[in-house]
């Protein structure tokens, strides 16, 4: 079963799983790591590495692309080489986060079918954004 990891600047994360606990109920294969003072990128780097060996299949969810959290995730994953079936996102909407833990969690697919469905998840996920203006509505 996979792991959910969810990473990021000060309670970003506790904010994320606090709404899947809601959504999706409580569910002890989803986890937070806040970074902030006391939780340096070292510490990030050791929790990471940690869960990554517990668990060969891991999904991790980085609140900025390029940030500190996303690169931290990146480097254990591409350097330790666990397991294929470890993954960074990053910058994914709750929508997003929400449909891949329930899959993820829920479903059993094959590792073609978890990259597929991962690619179109994603893009499925750009096409919901939406962007309302006051200045689009006439007068």
């Amino acid at each position: 079963m996979y792991k959910i990891v969810i990473i990021g600047n000060g309670q970003y994360p506790d904010g994320v799983l606090s709404a899947l606990d809601v959504l999706i109920g409580k569910n002890e294969n989803i986890m937070a790591i806040n970074s902030n003072d006391d939780h340096t990128q070292l510490q990030l780097e050791k929790d990471l590495t940690s869960v990554l060996q517990k668990h060969e299949e891991v999904l991790i969810f980085a609140d900025l692309n390029g940030g500190v959290h996303h690169q931290t995730a990146a480097k254990v994953i591409l350097e330790n080489k666990f397991s294929s079936k470890q993954t960074v996102i990053s910058e994914a909407p709750l929508g997003l986060i929400l449909e891949l833990s329930m899959k993820f969690l829920y479903m059993e697919l094959s590792e073609l079918e978890q990259n597929s469905f991962l690619e179109k998840a994603i893009e499925k996920s750009k096409e919901k954004m939406v962007y309302i203006n006051s200045g689009m509505v006439e007068g």
